[in-house]
C-alpha cells in the first residue's frame, strides 16, 4: 500500500479561515510518516510502487465549527476498494462520517494530536479490509 496526500485546497474566501485550514492541512502532510508507521505496526508493507494507493484528500473546512472534512479513498490500480469521509475538529478528534453525526460525537480530548485521525482511519479501514491480505 502507498499512502498519498492528495492536495486539494478547500475553497475558502475568509482569509483567517483559509489560514487555519492551511495550518491543519500542513500538519497532516508533515506527519504522514506517523501514518506509515501505524500501517507498519499492522504488518502492512508500504511501497512507492504499490498496486494499492490510499488517497487522503481535504474536501472542506467549516470555519464556523472549526471542522475539517477529509475524504479517504483506497484504490487497487483503478478499482475503488474503500472510501469514507472523516470529520476532524480543531484538536483532530475524528469521527467517520455517518448520518447520525453531531458536533457532540467527538471525543472531548483537548490535546491536539494528528495521530487521533490516523488511528480512527485505520480502525475504519479494518472494518472493511482484511489487513493481513494487503501487501
Amino acid at each position: 500500500m502507498s499512502p498519498v496526500f492528495n492536495f486539494n485546497q478547500p475553497l475558502i474566501s475568509n482569509k483567517s479561515c483559509k489560514t487555519i485550514s492551511q495550518i491543519n492541512i500542513d500538519e497532516i502532510t508533515s506527519n504522514l510518516s506517523e501514518l506509515t508507521q501505524l500501517f507498519k505496526n499492522k504488518n502492512i508493507i508500504i511501497e512507492n510502487k504499490s498496486k494499492k494507493t490510499l488517497l487522503i484528500t481535504p474536501e472542506k473546512y467549516d470555519c464556523d465549527n472549526d471542522f475539517l472534512y477529509i475524504k479517504v479513498t483506497l484504490l487497487e490500480e483503478k478499482e475503488l476498494i474503500y472510501q469514507n469521509l472523516f470529520i476532524l475538529d480543531k484538536y483532530y478528534n475524528t469521527v467517520a462520517f455517518s448520518y447520525l453525526f453531531t458536533k457532540y460525537s467527538f471525543s472531548k480530548d483537548s490535546k491536539k494530536d494528528i495521530n487521533k485521525f490516523f488511528k480512527v482511519l485505520i480502525q475504519d479501514l479494518e472494518k472493511t479490509i482484511n489487513f493481513s491480505s494487503i501487501k
